[in-house]
């Protein structure tokens, strides 16, 4: 009989877990699964922020702040919170806090939650689907370059007095990257901007969804480059406002 290898996918069942959990780019078809309708108490934490000190001395900076990061193809979520617990002010430097980053290709993540402050969910590369979730934060708290969609998510601001939503960053206008927001709902505290232009060619787009007073009116930022004004796409149709 000839040798047959075959690749299973892995499941691990959580309740809390308050550590730093790091999933390779090498172990692809992972799937992180909490208990049924549990994903407010089923939660993986961590404290890090970017102006912490790693084994080597120096700071941690942004990225690998992140409590739970994924470099893994074909990972999955469900039902599990995601939190970086760091406490700091809203746009303070050093004070970035990743909760979750996910750099693998082909993720979904279906009724998760993403907790955290500035910078909460760092949506680096690849492609990337986001299905009825919670994704809370201040400053910034959608940032990356990937080609992602959030569909039916909550949106929330947790910003104190002025914050922003979404930061993409596209290196060329011929990338296919970009992020859409679909059917959500954007609520939360203070007045926040629906995105800010990382990068000249940026790109979001928000569609059919709904917005509270929370937004400012302008919208958007382009960083201070007024040069990204021409050239970022930032799209938004609502629904209802």
């Amino acid at each position: 009989m000839n040798n047959v290898l075959v690749s299973l996918p892995v499941m691990f069942v959580l309740i809390f877990c308050r550590e730093k959990v790091i999933v390779p780019r090498l172990k692809p078809y992972i799937s992180f699964v909490g208990n049924e309708s549990q994903m407010a108490n089923t939660i993986i934490s961590w404290h890090n922020k970017a102006s912490d000190r790693s084994s080597h001395g120096g700071s941690l900076g942004t990225y690998r702040s992140a409590s739970v990061t994924i470099g893994s193809d074909y990972f999955c979520a469900t039902e599990i919170t995601f939190e970086n617990s760091a406490i700091g002010a809203p746009g303070e430097p050093g004070k970035q806090a990743v909760a979750l980053r996910i750099y693998g290709d082909k993720a979904m993540f279906y009724k998760v939650k993403v907790v955290g402050g500035q910078d909460t969910l760092l949506d680096e590369t690849g492609s990337h689907y986001f299905y009825h979730s919670h994704i809370q934060g201040s400053v910034d708290f959608i940032f990356g370059k990937s080609r992602s969609l959030y569909q039916e998510c909550l949106i929330e601001s947790t910003a104190k007095k002025i914050g922003a939503i979404a930061a993409h960053h596209r290196d060329s206008p011929n990338d296919t990257t970009g992020f859409s927001f679909v059917n959500c709902i954007i609520t939360g505290t203070g007045k926040v901007l629906l995105g800010r232009a990382w990068g000249n060619y940026s790109r979001t787009v928000y569609s059919n969804c709904y917005l509270d007073n929370v937004i400012v009116p302008a919208g958007w930022s382009d960083w201070n480059v007024p040069l990204r004004q021409m050239c970022v796409p930032h799209f938004r149709k609502t629904e209802k406002e």
